[in-house]
């Protein structure tokens, strides 16, 4: 059974669970379990999945661009990834059992295919009260990276309230980071954390200590102001909402901030929060997944290839144009590869950012491409004329490192 399906089953029991106790006469059910003094919390988990959006890569064409999970504090680089730290894991979950998931595995996921990754947090400590109301806190943090890592954003310390009515929220510390488009090398840039953020509010909880909390975040009919982003609030679509003010504000400095509220796009349906469960009790850590050493291999060291395509390449209607090649040789170790991330260009008087997309490492006798994606801004400036591509490429196999200036002549479509 699939991870939301079993959320969905789990829903379904602690809805029936509340229906039943609307008969007891004598107060909740949740109510008769706490004792009157209240009661200490010492391990409890908390299973988040973010959203919809974040479950499934956004594809365009041949490019795939993940918005992964990952533990600790993340700048969406891959020495920055971490499948597990402290009091956060990251896993992965199919039809087969939840695995803590690494670097090689950390794109295995889609929510379309029925893999989800979780991150969940153990060791939560706080009170449950004799009124139902409770605080844990987890001194544990997790980060999104947004566009293979190009947007990461971090949650640090999550803190849930409950009040008597059956109210509450998730709040944490926010913290990220923005690149620079003049100096695209700078890299992640961090901007001042955002204290006391709340990720979710909601309504209608109950707690019972035995079981197993699931709670929907608030989405539905939540206004919220989008004054520092390219599309506002669409309230007159069907299903129009928002997560909390405080996390769309500090999304505007990411650059994310319309995937965290309706803005009619066609991803409005994946935007709204999905359920979080806490288990008050917790399991205990995941065991990493079985690591097997391969066998040496002995081999005479060879340079990795890099070659510049010829000629005058031009972009696809998807707008990406592939400029050189890359080859690692066959009987060494994995190759690994320095390109940059994006590169400025300037196009009719105008400074454009143009991605770069290419592996970070390449299979023993493998082959990848350097392809660069224009913006349509920029493809329209661009018309029917040509610019000047400048990467400075590398590949590192077997202790040799090949390095190159590829310089590409890109031509527009019109």
């Amino acid at each position: 059974m699939s991870f939301l399906r079993r959320r969905a089953a789990r829903v379904a029991t602690l809805g029936a669970a509340a229906t039943a106790a609307l008969a007891v006469a004598a107060g909740s059910a949740s109510a008769a379990t706490i004792p009157v003094g209240g009661l200490a919390v010492e391990h409890a988990s908390l299973d988040w999945t973010g959203s919809t959006v974040m479950q499934t890569p956004l594809v365009f064409g041949p490019t795939h661009l993940n918005h992964y999970f990952s533990a600790g504090i993340s700048d969406g680089t891959e020495a920055a990834y971490k499948g597990a730290e402290g009091n956060a894991e990251v896993l992965l979950e199919s039809e087969g059992p939840e695995v803590v998931a690494s670097w090689a595995t950390h794109t295995n996921y889609s929510a379309e295919a029925g893999h989800h990754q979780v991150v969940r947090l153990l060791n939560g400590t706080g009170r449950i009260e004799a009124d139902g109301s409770a605080k844990i806190t987890w001194n544990a943090d997790f980060s999104v990276n947004f566009y293979n890592g190009e947007a990461p954003f971090s949650i640090e310390n999550p803190t849930l309230t409950v009040n008597s009515d059956g109210t509450g929220e998730l709040t944490a510390t926010l913290l990220g980071c923005s690149a620079s488009m003049t100096d695209p090398e700078a890299g992640c840039v961090p901007f001042a954390p955002s204290p006391g953020a709340q990720v979710a509010t909601f309504s209608g909880v109950q707690i019972d200590p035995e079981a197993k909390l699931t709670v929907t975040p608030n989405y539905a009919g939540v206004a919220v102001e989008t004054p520092g982003a390219k599309s506002p609030q669409n309230r007159e679509v069907a299903g129009w909402g928002a997560w909390p003010q405080s996390m769309v504000t500090f999304q505007d400095q990411t650059g994310l901030s319309s995937y965290f509220y309706s803005s009619g796009s066609g991803e409005d349906a994946k935007k709204p929060p999905l359920p979080f469960v806490v288990d008050f009790k917790g399991p205990t850590p995941t065991p990493p997944a079985p690591v097997t050493t391969p066998a040496p291999v002995v081999s005479t060291p060879a340079p990795a290839g890099l070659t510049a395509l010829k000629g005058v390449r031009k972009f696809g209607s998807n707008g990406v144009a592939t400029v050189a090649k890359l080859s690692c040789p066959s009987g060494g170790a994995t190759c690994t590869t320095t390109v940059p991330k994006r590169l400025a260009a300037k196009i009719a008087g105008k400074r454009y950012v143009v991605g770069v997309m290419a592996p970070k490492k390449i299979g023993a006798g493998k082959s990848a491409t350097v392809r660069v994606h224009l913006p349509k801004a920029a493809q329209k400036a661009l018309g029917a004329k040509r610019f000047l591509v400048k990467l400075h490429l590398a590949v590192h196999a077997n202790g040799l490192t090949t390095k190159e200036l590829v310089k590409v002549k890109i031509a527009g479509r019109h």
